[in-house]
């Protein structure tokens, strides 16, 4: 059948890790002197040898393509121009990729930018080729040692866009390919939370082709496996766009031909009366956990409204909870954020269920949202690590793994 609809146990301690307090952490940057084959060597600068300059990537084909233009904002003001020369390089909603000399400013490099071209090969002089049509083509080269993807939802966070950086051999800040793709696609994500035993929902998924084929029968499959209220959302999405919370069976069909809106795959969750719980996280093997925060919704969920319109949402940084329930919190994070394979920096979104107390995993963001009024950067503020340290470990994590990298064979 179409729909399957699956409930795991609680985390078995061979997942649990060790994670040092933010305070006392440190990102180790390494001087490829073990450079092996696969090395494209503009790591040798972003080891420190010179100036370095760092692409910030925003935008995307996305509906989250608004929130990472704030996102980039706040980044860009917190990179320290001392160490590096900072190329904000826009993607449009329509997937090009566009340059507006002398801009900082998101909006206006999307709304204003010349075509770029992003070669995505390695040991080029230049990678960043400009080129101003309406100027005859004029064309302009520059160079990206590390690329800052702040790209939230389809086309950037789901490993798409980190393709591009590895085939062009230059270290980019967050999770690689496998674990971007794998925290996108919430199907995919669920499946390897079973597989490591993490406790998480009940759900059902189907794509558009069985919906399209039989209504009814995945209707019908949805209701006898779980019961309202129901969550139903696309499977690869973020900041709660496309969403619907579901109180009655009659209200599924709507809710479903809104999700295949966004994406032809669906999932559909099991609805607990809960606390939503987050954890953030950075790191590649040596991880540094945040304090856990509780997000307050205004409305009946934590929506894309309360993320980033309205501001009505209240948080409690730390979570209001017991010190033994909070560290449980970060290993069952740490646990999901091993399991999808995230590297540099992740959000984790943990269900305290009210009626049994326990946690669930709901989901891990790979590139969370970085604005004023995001979860991500305000647990590690209140647990005393500012915004500009933030962003300098993220590209820290970046040269660390690409070190590794370097010294990998390929003959």
């Amino acid at each position: 059948m179409a729909v399957t609809s699956k409930k795991t146990k609680k985390p078995s301690e061979t997942v649990k890790s060790k994670a040092k307090s933010p305070a006392k952490s440190k990102a180790k940057k390494t001087a490829h002197d073990s450079c092996g084959a696969g090395c494209a060597c503009s790591g040798h600068k972003a080891a420190g040898k010179e100036k370095i300059n760092i692409g910030v990537f925003f935008g995307g084909r996305s509906s989250e393509h608004d929130v990472s233009l704030v996102s980039a904002k706040s980044i860009i003001a917190a990179i320290d121009t001392k160490k590096y020369n900072i190329i904000p390089v826009g993607i449009t909603k329509q997937g090009n990729f566009v340059y507006l000399k002398g801009s900082m400013e998101p909006a206006e490099i999307i709304k204003k930018g010349v075509h770029a071209v992003f070669i995505s090969q390695p040991n080029v002089s230049h990678n960043l080729w400009i080129i101003d049509e309406k100027e005859e083509g004029a064309i302009e080269a520059l160079h990206i040692d590390i690329a800052f993807p702040v790209l939230h939802g389809p086309f950037g966070e789901d490993g798409k866009t980190q393709a591009l950086f590895e085939m062009a051999e230059i270290p980019y800040v967050g999770a690689e390919v496998l674990g971007s793709a794998c925290a996108m696609d919430k199907i995919a994500m669920k499946n390897l939370f079973m597989a490591y035993e993490l406790p998480i929902v009940n759900f059902a998924h189907f794509t558009a082709h069985d919906y399209l084929s039989d209504k009814k029968e995945i209707i019908g499959a949805v209701k006898k496996s779980l019961e309202p209220p129901y969550f139903v959302k696309p499977a690869n999405l973020g900041s709660s766009v496309g969403i619907t919370k579901v109180d009655k069976a009659s209200g599924l069909e709507a809710a479903i031909e809104k999700a295949l809106q966004y994406d032809y795959k669906v999932i559909v969750e099991q609805g607990h009366k809960v606390r939503e719980i987050e954890v953030a996280i950075m790191g590649n093997f040596e991880l540094m956990v945040a304090e856990p925060g509780e997000v307050l919704p205004a409305a009946d969920f934590y929506d894309y409204n309360d993320k980033y319109k309205n501001g009505k949402a209240r948080f409690n940084i730390p979570a209001k909870l017991p010190k033994k329930k909070l560290d449980e919190a970060k290993d069952l994070a740490i646990a999901a954020y091993r399991a999808v394979d995230a590297k540099g920096f992740s959000r984790v979104d943990l269900f305290l269920d009210e009626k049994t107390g326990e946690l669930l995993v709901n989901e891990i963001n790979t590139i969370p949202g970085f604005t004023s009024i995001s979860m991500f950067p305000k647990m590690f503020e209140a647990s005393g690590v500012s915004y500009k340290q933030i962003v300098e470990h993220l590209i820290d994590y970046a040269i660390e793994l690409f070190d590794y990298k370097c010294r990998l064979k390929v003959d």
